[in-house]
């Protein structure tokens, strides 16, 4: 396929991506969290130079102050 979208100089490669990720979440009573970590990996058989690896993550909370009231963090 056309890889950058050009409607000139049309270049074709075969790319392997790839995004595992990772969710963590507890199994608390009282409070939750919440861990995410994903990583994008893109690999251009022919055009190398275009190849990345990004990697990001997340964390959010809940803490139970009482039965009514919570404080969320993200």
């Amino acid at each position: 396929d056309n890889i950058f979208r050009s409607a000139t100089n049309a270049k074709s490669d075969f790319v392997n991506h790839f995004v595992p990720y990772l969710t963590l979440k507890s199994n608390l009573e009282r409070h939750a969290i919440t861990a995410r970590i994903k990583v994008d990996n893109a690999i251009h058989f022919s055009h190398s130079e275009n190849n990345y690896t990004d990697f990001s993550a997340l964390a959010d909370g809940r803490f139970d102050i009482n039965e009514e009231f919570a404080l969320n963090i993200r």
